[in-house]
């Protein structure tokens, strides 16, 4: 009589493993990517501000330094806004509806010399708006 064994052979082994492997350097990567904010120097300057929101990232920083940053802005992502502390960042609305609006959650501003908003009482202009979307903004002196 003739006998024959099965031994089942799996090879899914190492390949398991490669993918796991593959997997979990695809997510540090993801993550240590993501760890890495931007800080930008903003120059002073007319809409120098509102481009540089624009052009920044979830998480960067923004830096004003000393100088006039004139017109109004919109922070529209969750960014860290921050002047020198010493009112010599000035952000300038020209009397144009509010100076900062933030329709962003997680905003942080600082050290920032906020003038001239608007003065149409029906339309609330102030220095700094914060939106229902604005969750969590924090505005510090």
């Amino acid at each position: 009589m003739i006998s024959i064994r099965h031994r089942a052979v799996s090879s899914a082994g190492p390949r398991v493993f490669r993918g796991l492997a593959g997997g979990l350097l695809f997510c540090l990567f993801i993550l240590t990517t993501a760890a890495h904010a931007a800080e930008w120097q903003v120059p002073p300057g007319k809409g120098t501000l509102q481009s540089a929101i624009d052009a920044a990232s979830d998480g960067d920083s923004l830096v004003l330094g000393a100088g006039t940053y004139s017109g109004s802005i919109d922070v529209h992502r969750s960014l860290v806004v921050s002047g020198t502390g010493d009112g010599s960042s000035i952000v300038d609305g020209e009397g144009s509806s509010h100076v900062i609006l933030v329709s962003a959650p997680d905003v942080t501003i600082s050290g920032l010399n906020v003038r001239h908003s608007g003065e149409v009482a029906e339309n609330e202009n102030s220095g700094i708006f914060i939106t229902a979307k604005g969750a969590r903004a924090l505005i510090q002196g």
